[in-house]
Order: C-alpha cells, then structure tokens, then sequence
C-alpha cells in the first residue's frame, strides 16, 4: 500500500499528465480540420454558417477526445481511491474491460 497523507493529493497525478496532453492534441487537431473542412465544403454560406461550423467542430472533436480520456481518467481514479497502488498494478490488470468500464457509476 502506499503512504498516507499529503503526497495522497498527488495520487494519479503522473497518469493525468500523461493522458491529458494526447487528448487535448487530438481535440484541437479534429477541431481544426472539421472548421476548415466545414467552410470549404460550401464556401458561400461559410459566413452565414459560422457558428454552426463551430459548434459542429467542436462537439466532433469533444467527441473523440472523450473517448481518447476514458481509460487514462479510470486509471487515475483507481490509483487515487487505492484500487491500484502503483503502476505496476495498473500494468498486471490491464485489459480492455478495465480500461472501458461498463455499468454506470457503481461498477
């Protein structure tokens, strides 16, 4: 198990760093290429159409980002709450079901 006390605030800390930045990449990159896609796929109406483009791009890559968290976001939640007390644990029960949790909150 691992200590108790202030470094437990930390716990996870590594696995969100490391998972946060891929995602943040990927949603930007959909994000833009959606935009630019959107506007030059009927470039008359692109002025008219802004904003629709805007919030179509960014539901797309909020999308896919999400999905791209999820098995970083459970990871670290299991190492904050002390399912796993350290990477090697995480690393001896990694599966596919592990990662992508099914059932809701309670599971």
């Amino acid at each position: 198990k691992r200590p108790k006390g202030i470094l437990e605030l930390y716990a996870g800390i590594g696995v969100a760093m490391f998972g946060s930045m891929p995602s943040v990449g990927l949603y930007f990159g959909i994000y833009s290429f959606c935009k630019k896609t959107f506007n030059e796929w009927d470039p008359a109406a692109s002025e008219q159409r802004q904003t629709l483009y805007i919030a179509l791009s960014a539901a797309i890559g909020n999308t896919i980002a999400s999905a791209s968290r999820v098995p970083y976001e459970v990871v670290k939640q299991k190492l904050q709450t002390g399912v796993y007390a350290s990477m090697g644990d995480v690393m001896r029960d990694i599966s596919f079901r592990t990662l992508f949790p099914v059932g809701g909150i309670a599971s």
